[in-house]
């Protein structure tokens, strides 16, 4: 739930910035259940691209918004799984493997 909820919550979030500009924003998650581990891949557009340093948001903002990811990525190695992030400007991609 807490990785689900939050890779949510981020896509959320940035949707909202991309409605504001007037685009119609579409949140892209896919789920698979594969030689007994859990695939779970969350894409959304981005208002701006999103700087990526050692697979963590580098330039994450004061109003706390990035923290998300931190609990995603502490509750994958907490079960012993993997975490990547990448955006490429126009899109932000989130695979996580437990």
């Amino acid at each position: 739930v807490v990785v689900f909820g939050n890779l949510l919550d981020n896509a959320i979030h940035e949707c909202e910035k991309i409605v504001e500009s007037g685009r119609d924003p579409v949140i892209q998650v896919k789920m698979a259940y594969i030689d007994s581990e859990l695939i779970i891949t969350v894409q959304n557009p981005v208002h701006r691209k999103v700087i990526i340093e050692n697979n963590e948001v580098a330039d994450k903002q004061s109003d706390g918004h990035g923290i998300g990811l931190v609990n995603v990525r502490e509750t994958v190695e907490k079960y012993d799984g993997s975490f990547a992030i990448s955006c490429d400007g126009k899109e932000f991609t989130a695979v996580v493997i437990i």
